[in-house]
């Protein structure tokens, strides 16, 4: 295999970053127990949404079951669709989506972080509507029951 040169890359020098820092203003909303965020900005049409749950205490012991149903969710089926049904379903409308769990900091005391869990997906602002039913169906109606396609995740997830 033959070395490229690294003159081929382009080059930036310190002047051409920007000084100045982009704000974007975020705006907060409470609608009953629902807290959003939300900030605009240009993306190109694409809606980039994050739900996001705190998490109670759950001991150590039951840390590895959490990050299983974390890992389970997204291969799964929900909202009457099946796996095949609802993995066509994100194919057909949405640019990604994702289940996670994450530490947040606290803006009072940035030393103490709170565990969330959550989901992340992004679609074509004219399928917000398919992203935000998407996120709805899995918090309401997982299909959990799928003993087959349980184990056949579990299998990749080993491999």
């Amino acid at each position: 295999m033959e070395a490229q040169s690294l003159e081929c890359l382009p080059k930036i020098d310190l002047e051409d970053v920007p000084k100045d820092l982009l704000d974007f203003e975020l705006s907060h909303e409470q609608h009953d127990q629902l807290t959003i965020f939300h900030h605009a900005c240009f993306t190109n049409h694409i809606i980039f949404a994050s739900l996001i749950f705190d998490l109670p205490y759950i001991c150590q012991n039951d840390l590895p079951y959490v990050q299983l149903l974390i890992s389970l969710l997204p291969e799964m089926g929900a909202g009457g669709r099946d796996y095949k049904e609802n993995l066509e379903y994100i194919n057909a409308f949405l640019g990604d989506f994702s289940c996670s769990l994450n530490l947040y900091p606290q803006v009072i005391d940035p030393n103490h972080v709170k565990p969330g869990f959550g989901f992340r997906g992004k679609a074509l602002s004219r399928h917000s509507d398919k992203l935000f039913a998407l996120f709805k169906d899995i918090c309401r109606s997982p299909d959990l029951e799928d003993q087959g396609r349980i184990k056949e995740v579990i299998l990749q997830i080993y491999t």
